[in-house]
């Protein structure tokens, strides 16, 4: 699977619409990771897609099938995840809160 068809499959995992709105939250141009079927990526790009993604750079580019890079990464952090998006769109700071509350309310059960 090419770095480019791991972006996209991902993608469509986390729910995004589409990978301009992935380019969009990873702070890149909208068309940018087009690109990327024909060129490479810089580092600080493939690391803001794969930091939005929540997986490892090395599993972008298939150097791994391991999705994180370490044991630690293969958790979420909601409060200080760069973009938390549901049906495409980033959800609010409120929302977040209240997911944060949830979980949070989960794990001491």
């Amino acid at each position: 699977m090419s770095l480019y068809e791991r972006v996209v499959d991902l993608s469509n995992k986390r729910n995004f619409k589409s990978v301009r709105d992935l380019s969009i939250a990873a702070g890149m141009s909208q068309n940018a990771l087009y690109s990327w079927k024909t060129q490479s990526p810089s580092a600080d790009n493939l690391n803001a897609v794969a930091k939005i993604l929540g997986v490892s750079a090395d599993y972008l580019l298939g150097n791994t099938d391991d999705m994180y890079s370490n044991q630690n990464d293969n958790q979420l952090d909601i409060k200080n995840a760069p973009i938390l998006a549901y049906d495409g769109k980033p959800v609010s700071d409120e929302t977040r809160d209240i997911l944060e509350r949830i979980l949070e309310m989960e794990t001491h059960k």
